[in-house]
């Protein structure tokens, strides 16, 4: 759903320690938009609710830092939607494809909220504009199809 991945599982802690140390740097890089997204996704992928709040915490400063970071709101959107907290996913999914509106994977991630919130018609037409961008993103395919059948 969203945010490709940068690392794997087993150097997970170092990443995350690494980019610790940079932001208490006294000359941290220009931007650290980068570091909190890439954080913001390593413990978005571990799950676990102590790592969802990093994850948020995390994508909320890349978002201050570069509120023109559709990334940063799709995975601020991702970790709110695993949290429970519907409505603030919706509003970071929504900020995601307005900053990027040619992003397919921004607008199916969009699709789910809606659908999660009882809004059919929203989530359908969200499914289908994730597909008229990538006619191949099949997890919009998938979601299309199965809401299609709801009705």
């Amino acid at each position: 759903m969203g945010e490709s991945g940068c690392c794997h599982a087993g150097n997970i802690e170092d990443v995350l320690l690494t980019i610790t140390q940079l932001t208490k740097q006294n000359s941290p890089p220009a931007s650290l938009a980068p570091l909190h997204r890439a954080a913001g996704y390593l413990y978005l992928t571990k799950g676990d609710p102590e790592s969802l709040k990093l994850a948020i915490d995390n994508y909320r400063l890349a978002s201050q830092e570069d509120d023109t970071s559709s990334e940063a709101y799709n995975g601020l959107g991702l970790a709110y939607q695993k949290t429970g907290s519907v409505s603030a996913a919706l509003s970071a999914f929504q900020r995601a494809v307005a900053l990027n509106p040619r992003w397919s994977d921004a607008y199916n991630n969009l699709g789910v909220v809606y659908e999660a919130q009882g809004q059919l018609k929203l989530a359908a037409a969200a499914f289908k504009k994730a597909l008229t961008i990538d006619k191949y993103n099949q997890l919009a395919k998938t979601n299309l199809a199965r809401l299609k059948g709801t009705h």
